[in-house]
């Protein structure tokens, strides 16, 4: 362990890995060969990371995308209620059924289908 911490070899079997370890060095095929490994090694992580990178950014513009059709949804869902509502307070204004009923019925104020009928001039 000293000697992988930069410490001067001890001992006779660390004395032929340190021989070893300085043969690989000189040897100018091999320190290409593990430059290339290297490298080698580098740009597949490099590509990994940006394939990563891509699936993330699909993921979440999908789940986006998911998120807006769900909210457009419900605002459309909500819109359609209320279009609904107001179709059935109309009908009820129009059969001349009791302000007081309809707002009931409606679950709304007595004011507020006063105004109803007086946007639609009924």
């Amino acid at each position: 362990m000293q000697y992988i911490n930069g410490h001067a070899p001890q001992g006779t079997f660390v004395n032929e890995i340190n021989e070893e370890v300085t043969k690989v060095k000189e040897n100018k095929e091999m320190e290409k060969s593990y430059m290339t490994y290297a490298m080698e090694i580098e740009r597949r992580e490099r590509i990994a990371r940006n394939i990563g990178l891509e699936e993330g950014m699909k993921e979440g513009i999908q789940k986006r995308i998911q998120k807006g059709l769900k909210e457009g949804m419900q605002k459309g869902i909500k819109e359609g209620v209320q279009k609904e509502q107001l179709r059935f307070i109309i009908s009820m204004i129009k059969k001349s059924l009791p302000l007081d009923v309809i707002a009931e019925l409606a679950e709304l104020s007595v004011d507020d289908i006063e105004k109803i009928k007086c946007d639609y001039n009924l």
